[in-house]
């Protein structure tokens, strides 16, 4: 499933697009992301070119491992005031036009990240 960006002036990209781009300016590979989440590289390569889509317990340590926020993530969001213009009739539009499957996925994402937020607070 590709999550996608709905904001402003943002680039569309998939959530596997922006974890790359982070691991490019950390200078991670996939090896050394592998290492530090505990799971194999295939899994990383897998999770990087949209194959399979992590569980939530890997994509919590991906965030804190990235150092980036479950909203950058999932949505793109780097502050609070793109936060606050985030177009949510945009995003209800868009979800509804999801398959039953991504749907559940989208749901999935929320929940982490409302874990996310409990955890910052």
């Amino acid at each position: 499933m590709a999550v996608l960006v709905f904001s402003g002036d943002c680039a569309i990209k998939n959530w596997n697009d922006r974890v790359r781009e982070r691991m490019k300016e950390l200078d991670l590979t996939q090896k050394d992301m592998a290492e530090l989440l505990g799971i194999t590289q295939g899994a990383i390569s897998n999770y990087l070119n949209g194959t399979r889509e992590p569980n939530m317990d890997v994509l919590a340590n991906l965030i804190r491992e990235l150092g980036v926020t479950a909203d950058w993530v999932v949505l793109g969001i780097r502050n609070k005031s793109k936060a606050q213009n985030f177009n949510t009739v945009g995003v209800s539009q868009k979800f509804s036009q999801l398959s039953k499957a991504d749907k559940f996925k989208v749901n999935n994402a929320i929940e982490i990240l409302a874990l996310n937020v409990d955890q910052e607070h």
